[in-house]
């Protein structure tokens, strides 16, 4: 190697180098609480939140501030349950999670306000136990590590109909053999160790973690639009509609199945608790925002004829009976609503979306009776440290 072609290296590396350098200062003035470091990776759920942290998620739709407690969720501190005190725990994805929008404005946390001034003689308490990309399948295991320490008197579980199917089946943590549902071993992430080294460099390196998530978005926009514009299904997802076509297609009554004992085996294992259960149907914003409806006819060359935009919901009313499980169905409440309920170019529920939520939990749950005082066993500090 020549001379100048020796230099010509260096200076190119060097550029390089102070490039990142630069690149890793800004990124430590304008993002100085990595929002990457919110994702850990774990082994059997693949990622969990990181616990006692805070950080802001960017989305097209706005920024949301977040801060997790000990458990690693968007909440207030779960302190040991006090005597006489009712503890609802909600249970869910990322519309639970509250993207797009601040705390106090999600439902669960809209619900707590409701119920009590409803009911002011009762201790009402509400947790928020929504998970980003968790289908019911994770929230079930979630739900077992953590249920004995936070001792609620009532789950609810948020099931948004439009994709909680397929992120069941996509995860394979479990399957249904002879009616009973079976965990999987296959899925356990192989490349845990691979996953933490990345993690350890995002938590080291901001310009790696800005990077990553970057190119992450990218192949995610792309996804999307091959999914939208070309009529071939490159992976096993189920697209949204799938799920209101009148002719079920096999992969979701299989999906369907699936779901059917998951729900089934948290409600047993609420049961065995000592603790109420119930299902929140949240409706696909599709099925009651008719120019939503329209674009995805559009996009997927459906006629009104080819499906029944109610199917789904039906699907899970007529699940929850099977299972003897109490539900709520928002669907009549937000075909009523005149504001939009979610995002514009997005799915997720807006401050109106949550407030309607909300209200209608409440009223259900007022209705039925059964936010009776719950006398709390002892419980100690130490059992809130282990």
């Amino acid at each position: 190697m020549n001379r100048e072609l020796k230099i010509g290296l260096m200076i190119s590396i060097a550029t390089i180098l102070l490039f990142f350098l630069a690149l890793e200062i800004v990124l430590r003035i304008v993002y100085p609480d990595n929002p990457e470091m919110l994702w850990q990776p774990d082994q059997e759920l693949w990622i969990v939140h990181a616990p006692n942290f805070t950080t802001t998620i960017k989305a097209p739709y706005g920024e949301t501030r977040v801060t997790t407690n000990s458990f690693g969720m968007r909440d207030k501190e779960i302190m040991p349950k006090q005597l006489g005190q009712y503890r609802i725990l909600v249970v869910g994805d990322s519309i639970t999670f509250g993207l797009g929008i601040a705390l106090d404005e999600t439902y669960p946390r809209v619900l707590e306000r409701k119920l009590k001034a409803a009911l002011p003689t009762k201790n009402i308490e509400v947790l928020n136990f929504g998970i980003p990309a968790y289908g019911t399948d994770r929230e079930l295991i979630y739900l077992k590590y953590h249920i004995d320490r936070i001792q609620p008197d009532l789950i609810v579980l948020g099931f948004y109909v439009a994709n909680d199917i397929s992120d069941n089946l996509a995860g394979q943590r479990f399957r249904v053999e002879g009616g009973r549902l079976i965990k999987n071993t296959e899925y356990l992430d192989n490349k845990i160790e691979l996953r933490r080294a990345s993690y350890q460099l995002k938590k080291t390196f901001y310009s790696y973690a800005w990077l990553s998530d970057r190119l992450y978005f990218l192949i995610r926009v792309i996804n999307e639009w091959i999914n939208l514009h070309v009529p071939v299904r490159l992976d096993e997802s189920i697209f949204r509609y799938e799920l209101l076509l009148k002719d079920t297609p096999p992969r979701i009554l299989e999906g369907w199945k699936l779901t059917a004992a998951l729900v089934g085996e948290m409600a047993s294992t609420a049961k065995a608790h000592g603790a109420e259960f119930m299902m929140l149907i949240i409706p696909d914003d599709i099925q009651y925002d008719r120019r939503k409806w329209e674009q995805m006819k559009a996009v997927a060359n459906l006629r009104d004829a080819d499906v029944d935009l109610n199917k789904s919901v039906e699907e899970a009313l007529a699940m929850c009976t099977r299972l003897e499980v109490n539900c709520i169905n928002l669907l009549p409440r937000f075909k009523e609503e005149r504001e939009p309920l979610t995002w514009e170019n997005d799915p997720h529920a807006n401050v109106r979306g949550h407030e309607v939520m909300a209200d209608g939990l409440a009223k259900h749950l007022i209705e039925l009776g059964i936010l009776e005082i719950s006398i709390a066993p002892s419980t100690t500090e130490q059992q809130y440290k282990s």
